[in-house]
């Protein structure tokens, strides 16, 4: 199995398997030294991972092996979507960026 793989069974074994499908299929897991990074799609998202499961995230990759994971929780996944970020022709007040 690969780290991504590790991390995400890890997780499952700490928070139950439904609730990790729940909010963590559409995320990335990166392993770099001690960082890891858990990459999503929404602010939303990221803002409920970090809030609910930092500390879980913590203890699962320290089951995989980690010594002290700095942990980082950032938008990154990239999609296969090629019309996000694209402004919609009925709607030009979407071509203003977003403000969170």
């Amino acid at each position: 199995m690969d780290f991504a793989s590790d991390i995400r069974t890890a997780l499952a074994d700490q928070i139950g398997r439904e609730r990790s499908e729940l909010w963590f299929d559409d995320t990335q897991f990166e392993q770099d030294g001690s960082q890891l990074r858990v990459l999503g799609k929404s602010q939303f998202l990221l803002y409920r991972i970090k809030r609910d499961f930092q500390d879980s995230i913590r203890r699962a990759a320290i089951a995989i092996g980690m010594i002290e994971p700095e942990i980082s929780i950032a938008v990154g996944v990239e999609t296969n979507d090629q019309n996000i970020g694209q402004p919609r022709e009925e709607d030009e007040s979407s071509t203003k960026p977003a403000t969170i």
